[in-house]
C-alpha cells in the first residue's frame, strides 16, 4: 500500500503572520496576525494537537523564517508539517521574462531580488523534511499561480489509505489576483476546522477542508477571489488527514439535543426524553436508531423506571408508517391533538416535555383572563387563559433549532410567510453567545418557525396562517403571545406601569439606567418578576408579539406588516421598559435588542 503508517507520530505547525513592514512600499494588514494567532489556537488545541511555533509581525523576518523552516528538518517520517504565512505576496520578472514569486518578509525589500523570501525556497523543504505530508497554505496575493507546479487532487481513498502515501500539498489564497485582507481565506478555514464541513462525515482532510474554502471564498467574492488546493509533483496519492471522529454509536445519530437528554445523569431527564424518542419510531429513516437506542436503556439503563419507560415505548404499536421524506430533512408528523379542556392541554405542554427537547431553564406561569387596554387608540381586548414562559427564549434553546437536522433552514416551518430565500437559510448573528443570554438578533419571522418547529416536535398543530383574535384561545399550540396577553401578563389587574410596580427601579431590570450595555442572563432580576411570577418583562431585550402595530387586531402570519415588540431592552430607557409601552419592527428585523418568548393557551 505505502511506505509509512497509517498513524501520525507528530504534527507541526509554522505560523506566520505580519501586518506592518519596515518598507513603505507595502501598505499595513488589518487581519494577518490575527488570522496566524486564530489558526494556531485551533490547529493546537483538540482534537488536532499541532506543537506550534508562531513568528508575527517585526519578528518574521527572512533570516528567522528560514531558520524556523530549516527546524523543522528534525521531523520524523510520519510527522505532518503545516508551513502558514498571512501577509504580503509579490512578483517579480527576473531577465528571461520569468515570474517569480516572493512572500514579503517584515524586514524585506520588494524592489530587491535577494530580499524577499521566494516561494521555492519555502517549498524546497519538501526535500529535505522527512515528514510524509507537509501542507503549504499561503493567505497572500499572488500565492497560487507563481507556484507554477501544481496538479490534480487525489482520488478518494480511506483515512488509513491517505496516511501511507506521501502528500505535498498547496492552499492559497488566490490563482494571480489581489486577495482580500478584510474577509480572508484563514477566517473560512478557521470556520471549517472549528464547526466541521456541512454535509460532510467521516475522516477531515487537507483536500476536503481546501475544496470548502475555495467554494466558499469564490462565492463570497463573486469569484473575484479564488482559492487554489492542489498537490506539488512527487506527492504519491496521500492527502493530510486532520481529523478522524470516534467511532459513532446509534445514540449519537439521534437530534443533539434528544441524545444528550437520554445520556443526563438524572434519570428524570432520561425518563422524560424517551417519549420524544417513542415518537421517532413512527419516522423510517429513524425507527432502527431508536429502537437500538431503548434497547441499549432497557438492558443497561441503571435506573428501573428509565428500564421499564424503554420498555413500554419499545412495545408500542406504530399503527401506519410514516409518508415518505420528500425533504432532505427529517419531517416529524404531528400526533393528533383532541378538542381538550385546558387541564388536558397543560399536561400536553408540561415544562418537562419541552426541557426533553431544549435546555433548561424553562418554566410555565399561569395566567388568568382579564381585559388589557393597549395604549393610545389601539383598543380593549378580552385575555383568555394562558400560560406564558417565565423567560424569554435562550441562545442555547434557539440553538438547538438552528442545529437541528430538521430545524432552521426546513422550508416547512416557512410556510406562509415572506421571509427571502436568504433570511430563510442564514439565521442572524447572536451578538452575546452566551447560553443562557434571551437570544437576539432575531426576526419575527425566526420566532415563528422556531414555534412551528417545536409544535412539531411536541406533536401539536402549526399555528394557523390565517389565526384571528376570535380563534386565539382555541389553538392549542405553541405561539408567541399577542400584546394584549404580554401586557397582561406584565401588569395583571391592578394597571401598574412596571411588572414590580408603579415606580421604576433601576435595579429591577436591565434598562439603559443600569448601563450594563448588553444583555444579561435571564431570570437574573427576580426581584423585577410580574404579578404572575413572569420574569425579563421589563428591559434585556424586546419581545416580538404575534400580532401586526395598525391595526393590532390582526394576527394572521402572512404579509410584511410591521409587528409590536414589548418591554423595552438592554440599550433602551424606563419609557420603553413600562408595562403597556409599545412599538414596532418590521418582521425581517434581527436586531441585538430584540428576542422573544412563547405562550399557549
Amino acid at each position: 500500500m505505502g511506505d509509512y503508517k497509517n498513524e501520525y507520530t507528530g504534527s507541526h505547525l509554522l505560523a506566520i503572520g505580519i501586518n506592518n513592514y519596515a518598507d513603505p512600499n507595502f501598505f499595513p494588514l488589518g487581519d494577518a496576525e490575527k488570522d496566524a494567532k486564530a489558526l494556531a489556537e485551533v490547529l493546537g488545541g483538540e482534537p488536532y494537537g499541532f506543537s506550534v511555533t508562531m513568528l508575527l509581525g517585526r519578528a518574521a523576518t527572512k533570516s528567522a523564517i528560514l531558520t524556523a523552516l530549516s527546524g523543522l528538518r528534525s521531523t520524523k517520517p510520519d510527522d505532518r508539517v503545516i508551513f502558514y504565512f498571512a501577509g504580503h505576496g509579490y512578483r517579480l520578472t527576473d531577465e528571461f521574462e520569468h515570474e517569480v514569486g516572493y512572500l514579503g518578509c517584515s524586514d524585506t525589500n520588494p524592489l530587491d531580488p535577494y530580499e524577499g523570501l521566494e516561494f521555492e525556497e519555502v517549498i524546497k523543504i519538501r526535500r529535505w523534511v522527512k515528514a510524509k505530508h507537509i501542507a503549504f497554505i499561503l493567505d497572500a496575493c499572488f500565492s497560487g499561480k507563481s507556484l507554477g507546479l501544481t496538479r490534480a487532487a487525489v482520488p478518494q481513498a480511506t483515512a488509513e489509505e491517505y496516511m501511507q502515501r506521501r502528500s505535498w500539498q498547496v492552499l492559497t489564497a488566490g490563482g494571480d489576483e489581489v486577495v482580500s485582507d478584510a474577509q480572508s481565506m484563514t477566517g473560512v478555514l478557521v470556520q471549517a476546522l472549528s464547526k466541521g464541513i456541512p454535509d460532510e462525515s467521516g475522516p477531515l482532510t487537507l483536500s476536503h477542508v481546501g475544496q470548502y474554502v475555495r467554494d466558499t471564498v469564490a462565492a463570497r467574492q463573486k469569484r473575484l477571489q479564488i482559492p487554489v488546493c492542489q498537490y506539488l509533483e512527487g506527492s504519491s496519492n496521500g492527502d493530510m488527514v486532520l481529523f478522524i471522529p470516534p467511532e459513532v454509536r446509534a445514540i449519537d445519530l439521534l437530534p443533539r439535543r434528544l441524545s444528550r437528554a437520554l445520556t443526563n445523569e438524572d434519570a428524570e431527564i432520561r425518563y422524560l426524553a424517551i417519549a420524544e424518542a417513542e415518537r421517532l419510531l413512527a419516522d423510517s429513516s429513524l425507527a432502527d436508531i431508536v429502537q437500538k437506542v431503548l434497547d441499549d436503556l432497557l438492558v443497561n439503563d441503571d435506573d428501573r423506571e428509565v428500564r421499564r419507560r424503554a420498555k413500554e415505548a419499545l412495545h408500542v404499536t406504530v399503527l401506519s408508517p410514516a409518508p415518505p421524506r420528500v425533504e432532505a430533512v427529517p419531517k416529524h408528523e404531528p400526533s393528533p391533538v383532541p378538542s381538550a379542556s385546558k387541564q388536558q392541554t397543560g399536561l400536553l405542554l408540561d415544562a418537562s416535555d419541552i426541557l426533553a427537547i431544549l435546555p433548561r431553564p424553562f418554566e410555565w406561569c399561569e395566567i388568568p383572563a382579564g381585559q388589557v387596554a393597549l395604549e393610545g387608540s389601539a383598543g380593549t381586548f378580552e385575555v383568555q387563559p394562558l400560560w406564558m414562559a417565565m423567560y424569554p427564549i435562550t441562545y442555547a434553546q434557539f440553538q438547538v433549532f438552528v442545529d437541528a437536522e430538521d430545524g432552521f433552514r426546513n422550508p416547512r416551518w416557512w410556510e406562509e410567510l415572506a421571509a427571502d430565500a436568504d433570511h430563510k437559510k442564514n439565521p442572524g448573528n447572536q451578538y452575546q453567545k452566551v447560553d443562557i443570554h434571551p437570544r437576539e438578533t432575531v426576526s419575527w419571522w425566526d420566532a415563528i418557525a422556531f414555534c412551528q418547529w417545536l409544535n412539531a416536535r411536541l406533536g401539536l398543530p402549526p399555528i394557523p396562517a390565517d389565526l384571528t383574535t376570535q380563534t386565539l384561545a382555541g389553538y392549542l399550540g405553541i405561539r408567541l403571545p399577542a400584546e394584549w396577553e404580554w401586557q397582561w401578563a406584565a401588569q395583571g389587574p391592578d394597571g401598574r406601569e412596571y411588572p414590580y410596580g408603579n415606580t421604576f427601579d433601576p435595579n429591577k431590570s436591565n434598562t439603559g439606567e443600569l448601563g450594563i450595555g448588553k444583555t444579561t442572563p435571564v431570570g437574573t432580576f427576580s426581584e423585577g418578576a410580574s404579578p404572575y411570577g413572569v420574569l425579563d418583562m421589563s428591559g434585556n431585550v424586546w419581545e416580538w408579539c404575534l400580532n401586526e402595530y395598525n391595526p393590532a387586531s390582526l394576527t394572521r402570519l402572512t404579509g410584511g406588516s410591521a409587528r409590536v415588540v414589548r418591554g423595552g431592552a438592554w440599550y433602551y430607557g424606563q419609557y420603553d421598559a413600562r408595562c403597556s409601552s409599545r412599538d414596532r419592527y418590521n418582521p425581517d428585523g434581527r436586531l441585538d435588542f430584540s428576542g422573544f418568548r412563547v405562550c399557549v393557551s
